[in-house]
């Protein structure tokens, strides 16, 4: 029986080629956006799930509502103090501390910038990342003892033996290569070329004894079946000796390592994570296809339902059953769907590394899932099947004989279903067009949007090492001397993304503030800053290489002139106690976005410390770019062994909005695919009621109707369908977007031109997919359409 169905199946989908074409491809491309997606999340939620203990290990999380970074207040640095006691606590298996940083590896003339970690010696009791060759165990016991990965011992040592052999770091002290690492998995939410021993930083042994100080990431395996609870309990009895100034605005909490990666957000923590609504946006965008792609299907299986009656009838008087029929049109849809998953391969295959590219990801085929994934898909096909075909088969098996018979037609009503599934499509596009002209429109106005400094020709060069640093006035006479440099200045960051914040006491003339914390963010500059950028002063003056200014001096902005209870012309001349020190004002400069436009402008505290600099900015003219570049290459090449590695501002910028514009390409992305399905759609039902009305339209042409009046009679009654879902999907896209645009201090207005816009262009994709069938059946002779009939 089962053989015979799919014989008949098969012979019938051979029979039309071109509806066929139509289903395979529509539910093609539909499997084909599941694969793709579905392996990107797969890939997602793999990470840190390879190692050993995955389901014990921690990280601590410190949590100070009091103490918000942009937008934040859960931090991924700890007490380097906490790690001994953490490994001592009950419940605790064991416990690493590591802190991830950049260094210079130097061997003979060969030197590298890697980013790698400096950790204890249970680094690997914690974490599987496997040792190559060297033990685990006793890897990193020795001070000057380091890891190094395959690919970073190639790059030192070529195919010469690393074991015993020594590296340079930092130009400053010699460490001993003591094991060989695999390549930590891309689903690792850190990532190393080495790993050094902690042992012998001086900064994390002035402070093992100290809880003052959070620059670390401390882990933990705990024991089975021992609960999170017990221990975030242990810690609290463990800050009342050791930061009982804390307790009440500090909370130390467990975050399971599995849930890093697609966590909340945490500042200063090793990786960055994803923001998880992303994956239920494109993962949910994909199933809107694929279900676009089975209504496509469903949607033609009815129309075309009609031409098989008299089938149907001959069937039931040669005794055939509804459910036998019913099998016979289900197995049809199932070999569709399944010729269709093969389409879906092909074609996610071809997309793959164009996907892979824009996700800046190695996706493979199926994720980290393997064989598992291809049977989820083989049942989700059939599934897929069994939905797109159940309708149809339903409907058909209930054709009476006799009606089939003597008109060759099915009288069963099906138009008002076909209308509501078309008009199901086309919101669903419409809403994915809406979202996309939204995004576009966000980006485009943060791209309009005053900065309050000048991006353009600006580029930044990072200095490490503490000798760089002390060559930074010999530095800036020679690019002086640079054809193009205009001007030079340096700061501890970038305008474009301040990190430090800090929270300083006793502001003069605030009673509301003075002698409390006021939480603020700073940087420190030399005097050429605010030229660099061109930023203006709202009132005082801009720093000066002077020996009062060099004893201390600060500029604050705007905002945090008038939280703090200032005008910008009283402001000049407060002071600010700085330690045991009274700093005076001396300026207040214009407020400028120095964060994403999620954040509203914060406070911000500018000081002047040309010694602490460790970001020159060099304003360069646009002529001749790179000949200015050469310039500065070769005074960086003079005075330092790091490579040369610079950065353009506007790229800088460009970079604090790039999920925003990963999210809208991937929109755009998802919303061509969504209108060509649903177009697909339009087209097969399109072709339909071309053949259906030939003999209708003969008759017209015969009667004077005119070619045009034919067109709009017929494309009428889809053009109406796409308008009645353009009311549908505008509301709830209104909201969506709206909701979206909330998470922007400063966003664009969401105004009605956006929707004329989706609306228009779905009604003309509509049109051009419906006008050009209701044209050509027009044209048509109409003596051969009622000859034919």
């Amino acid at each position: 029986m089962l053989k015979n169905y799919f014989k008949v199946a098969l012979r019938s989908i051979l029979k039309r080629p071109g509806t066929t074409a139509i289903n395979v491809t529509g539910l093609g491309v539909g499997l084909a956006c599941a694969i793709l997606v579905l392996s990107y999340i797969q890939t997602e939620r793999a990470y840190d799930r390879f190692h050993d203990n995955a389901d014990r290990i921690y990280r601590v999380v410190k949590h100070e509502p009091n103490n918000v970074f942009q937008g934040v207040d859960r931090y991924g640095v700890t007490p380097a103090g906490m790690g001994p006691h953490l490994r001592n606590a009950a419940g605790v298996e064991t416990a690493s501390t590591f802190s991830q940083r950049p260094s210079l590896l130097q061997r003979g003339e060969d030197g590298f910038v890697e980013t790698g970690v400096l950790a204890d010696p249970h680094f690997f009791d914690v974490f599987s990342f496997p040792l190559l060759r060297g033990d685990p165990a006793t890897a990193l016991d020795d001070p000057d003892a380091v890891v190094l990965t395959a690919s970073m011992a190639e790059k030192l040592f070529g195919n010469a033996d690393p074991i015993g052999q020594t590296v340079r770091f930092d130009d400053r002290a010699d460490y001993t290569v003591t094991g060989i690492a695999a390549e930590p998995p891309e689903t690792s939410h850190f990532s190393f070329a080495f790993v050094r021993s902690i042992l012998s930083d001086a900064y994390y042994q002035d402070n093992l004894g100290s809880w003052t100080s959070s620059s670390w990431s401390n882990y933990v395996v705990l024991e089975p079946g021992h609960e999170v609870a017990a221990l975030e309990a242990h810690l609290v009895s463990l800050m009342e000796v050791h930061q009982p100034e804390a307790i009440g605005e500090t909370q130390y909490v467990m975050q399971p390592i599995t849930a890093i990666h697609l966590g909340d957000p945490v500042n200063f923590g090793t990786g960055e994570p994803v923001d998880v609504r992303l994956l239920y946006l494109f993962g949910a965008i994909a199933l809107v296809i694929l279900l676009l792609a089975c209504v496509n299907y469903t949607n033609l299986a009815v129309a075309r339902s009609t031409l098989r009656a008299r089938e149907v009838g001959v069937r039931k008087v040669l005794g055939g059953r509804p459910r036998q029929l019913a099998g016979q049109y289900l197995g049809e849809s199932i070999v569709t769907a399944f010729l269709a998953l093969g389409v879906g391969f092909g074609l996610a295959a071809l997309a793959r590394p164009a996907f892979a590219l824009w996700l800046e990801r190695d996706l493979v085929l199926g994720g980290p899932m393997g064989w598992p994934f291809f049977v989820v898909m083989l049942g989700g096909t059939l599934v897929v099947g069994i939905l797109a075909g159940a309708y149809p088969a339903y409907v058909l098996a209930r054709v009476r004989p006799s009606e089939a018979l003597g008109s060759g037609e099915a009288p069963l009503g099906r138009a008002r279903l076909r209308a509501l599934l078309v008009v199901g499509q086309y919101a669903a596009a419409i809403g994915l067009v809406i979202g996309s002209l939204v995004i576009y429109q966000q980006m485009a106005f943060i791209q309009s949007q005053p900065l309050g400094f000048d991006k353009e020709h600006v580029v930044g060069l990072r200095l490490r090492g503490v000798d760089v640093q002390q060559e930074l006035p010999g530095f800036r006479a020679a690019l002086a001397e640079v054809p193009g440099v205009v001007r030079v200045s340096g700061a501890t960051d970038l305008p474009t993304n301040i990190r430090a914040s800090s929270t300083l006491a006793a502001w003069e003339g605030h009673p509301e503030v003075e002698g409390e914390e006021f939480p603020i963010y700073q940087v420190f500059v030399d005097h050429e800053f605010f030229e660099v950028y061109n930023m203006s002063l709202a009132s005082g003056r801009s720093f000066r290489p002077t020996p009062a200014d060099s004893s201390g001096a600060f500029i604050v902005n705007e905002t945090a002139a008038n939280q703090l209870g200032w005008t910008t012309e009283t402001a000049v001349g407060k002071t600010v106690q700085w330690g045991e020190q009274d700093v005076p004002v001396v300026g207040v400069v214009e407020d400028f976005h120095m964060h994403a436009m999620h954040l509203p402008i914060a406070p911000l505290l500018i000081g002047y410390a040309p010694n602490w600099v460790n970001q020159v900015s060099i304003r360069v003219a646009s002529s001749d770019l790179p000949e200015t570049l050469a310039g500065i290459e070769a005074a960086w090449a003079e005075r330092s062994p790091y490579p040369f590695e610079v950065t353009f501002l506007d790229e800088e910028f460009d970079a604090l909005y790039k999920a925003e514009a990963k999210l809208g390409q991937g929109i755009g992305y998802f919303t061509i695919i969504a209108l060509f399905v649903a177009c697909l759609g339009l087209f097969g039902l399109a072709t339909h009621a071309a053949e259906q009305r030939t003999r209708e339209i003969g008759i017209r042409k015969v009667l004077g109707a005119s070619v045009a009046g034919l067109v709009g009679l017929m494309s009428r009654g889809f053009l109406k369908l796409v308008g009645l879902a353009f009311l549908i999907a505008a509301p709830v896209a209104y909201v969506s977007a709206a909701r979206w645009l909330d998470g922007f201090a400063y966003r664009t207005d969401l105004g009605v031109g956006v929707f004329v816009l989706a609306g228009g262009l779905a009604l003309v994709v509509a049109l051009v997919t419906v006008g050009g069938h209701a044209l050509r059946a027009a044209l048509s002779d109409p003596v051969r359409a009622l000859r034919s009939d």
